[in-house]
């Protein structure tokens, strides 16, 4: 996330659900990521994490 979070992006192409992903997704994930890795959270079978608009499946 970190080297992708640094990419000049312009637009985002969802995987599903909505068309309309903000930019900042990619930061928001980023933060997601060092926030769950701080927690000790980042591992295999933690969970499902809800951001807002994005969750993460581990």
């Amino acid at each position: 996330m970190k080297k992708i979070a640094a990419l000049p992006v312009t637009k985002i192409f969802p995987a599903h659900h909505d068309l309309n992903v903000p930019e900042t997704i990619l930061s928001d994930m980023e933060n997601a990521f060092m926030k769950l890795n701080s927690e000790g959270k980042l591992h295999h079978g933690s969970g499902v994490h809800k951001y807002g608009y994005f969750s993460i499946w581990l």
